[in-house]
């Protein structure tokens, strides 16, 4: 089984995370959920199981995760009614994760957003 490790022990001391590669590594895995869930069955149905989006969204906050969240929650489009699920944070500031339910031209949606300082990331699934 692979192992991902942030951190880093370097002879007895130990490296404290990159916060810059924490957070590629959550958008990486929020895209790859994506790609995974959000593609047409290729086997023997001929219709798709699910359809969905995933995309960036710019944000200006730059010096906190918490809120580049808030402006990122703000902005997501064409979503209507959005209800969040669950969210998190670390106490550092670096990140916030949430799932959130919508609608999305009339069908409901589950999602999940992703947010760092100065970036935010989004996919969900019809």
């Amino acid at each position: 089984m692979a192992r991902i490790a942030f951190g880093a022990h370097v002879g007895n001391r130990y490296a404290p995370p990159n916060p810059a590669g924490m957070m590629r590594a959550l958008i990486a895995v929020l895209v790859a959920v994506c790609a995974v869930t959000c593609t047409p069955n290729l086997g023997a149905s001929a219709e798709p199981v699910s359809t969905g989006r995933s995309f960036t969204i710019p944000v200006r906050s730059g010096t906190s995760a918490r809120a580049a969240f808030r402006e990122a929650l703000g902005k997501l489009g064409e979503l209507r009614g959005v209800r969040l699920r669950s969210a998190f944070a670390d106490r550092a500031d670096r990140f916030v994760e949430a799932f959130y339910t919508a609608t999305y031209h009339g069908r409901p949606v589950a999602g999940a957003l992703v947010a760092g300082r100065g970036i935010a990331a989004s996919a969900f699934d019809v």
